[in-house]
């Protein structure tokens, strides 16, 4: 259902892979979770997460995206194979505001600390940048978020992140606002100095589109190359090719 208040949509689908699809559900137990769909609708599974202690708590817990309504899809979909959505875990005792982050096409999720409360992705997605709400704190991630790094800089309040993200400059723009003295700040955050060694041809993986029965669906086997997490380099390339080969039909491709 439409909620024209806060533009959420009960479902949204990933712009980049046929059939994968996000949906808002009520289960029995009165909580609302989301599910998705890899073969345009046919099964629904609630989101996984990966991580020490998760699992147990997505188990008892109810896991809710922020599925937008929009035209533009490029924040939560920001390339192939990326997906980041704010969201909420429903307990019963409590609920927790998290940012969620897949680099497996919706596959697999982590959540993010709760302090961060803003995040872009940068240099072709591998790496993460992110705020805390209040704090003047800053995250830094290059390995898809297995390891962060924390500063504290002078900043109240960030309000707005942007990528400059080019090949050769990887910027990102932070806003920041004091709203005591009515103040806005601007910081620019180059990291062109640390990320100075262009990628090979090995520091590159192949991911597969996963689904529920394997990686093939519908007679396609798709992929695509993804810097390796642990790979610190400048992914140069301007645009992530898909790969299809054909593969054996099974009977869940077929529609009953």
């Amino acid at each position: 259902m439409y909620d024209k208040s806060i533009r959420k949509c009960s479902f949204v689908v990933d712009p980049h892979f046929s059939g994968f699809i996000y949906v808002n559900l009520k289960d029995n137990d009165g909580m609302i979770r989301t599910y998705t769909s890899r073969n345009n609708g046919k099964y629904f599974m609630p989101i996984k997460i990966i991580g020490k202690g998760w699992g147990r708590v997505t188990n008892k817990c109810a896991v809710q995206l922020d599925l937008i309504c929009s035209n533009d899809m490029k924040k939560n979909f920001p390339k192939k194979g990326v997906v980041k959505f704010k969201g909420t875990i429903h307990c019963k005792y409590f609920d927790i505001r998290h940012i969620f982050v897949s680099f497996t096409g919706g596959r697999t999720w982590k959540i993010l600390n709760s302090q961060v409360d803003k995040i872009v992705t940068f240099n072709n997605i591998g790496a993460m940048f992110g705020t805390e709400r209040t704090t003047g704190r800053i995250w830094v991630s290059y390995d898809e978020g297995n390891y962060w790094y924390k500063k504290y800089i002078r900043a109240y309040e960030f309000i707005d992140l942007e990528t400059f993200d080019y090949p050769d400059n990887l910027i990102i723009a932070a806003i920041s606002y004091n709203k005591f003295k009515n103040i806005y700040s601007l910081f620019l955050f180059n990291f062109s100095n640390i990320l100075d060694r262009t990628c090979q041809d090995d520091d590159f993986e192949s991911r597969y589109v996963g689904r529920y029965y394997g990686n093939c669906f519908q007679g396609q086997l798709i992929s695509y190359l993804m810097k390796k997490p642990s790979a610190i380099c400048v992914d140069k390339r301007t645009e992530v090719k898909v790969t299809m080969n054909t593969c054996p039909c099974a009977i869940e491709d077929f529609q009953w």
